[in-house]
């Protein structure tokens, strides 16, 4: 399988799909949250999503551009209703 790998039970996705995916999301959630793409980037770059989306967690790399978006921006209205940023809201968990 060029591109992707079997890891014991689990599929890998391909990193260079996993990079268009962040790119789409970052798009869609700027525009759903009218920032700017730097702010958009900055964001996702802390949030626990791009953690799931990287790591393979749950096969978030599948789900759609826009209910990525809405995901980021749940989290980030989770975040600023609890007083922190998206980087600190169970980061390590």
């Amino acid at each position: 399988m060029p591109d992707q790998f079997v890891n014991s039970t689990k599929m890998i996705a391909n990193r260079t799909l996993i990079g268009h995916k962040c790119d789409h999301v970052i798009k869609a959630y700027a525009e759903l949250a009218g920032i700017s793409l730097r702010e958009a980037l900055d964001v996702f770059y802390k949030s626990n999503l791009y953690s799931e989306i990287t790591g393979g967690i749950s096969d978030m790399h599948c789900r759609s551009d826009g209910y990525l978006a809405e995901e980021l921006l749940l989290e980030v209205n989770h975040a600023k209703y609890n007083g922190g940023t998206p980087s600190v809201t169970n980061r390590n968990n």
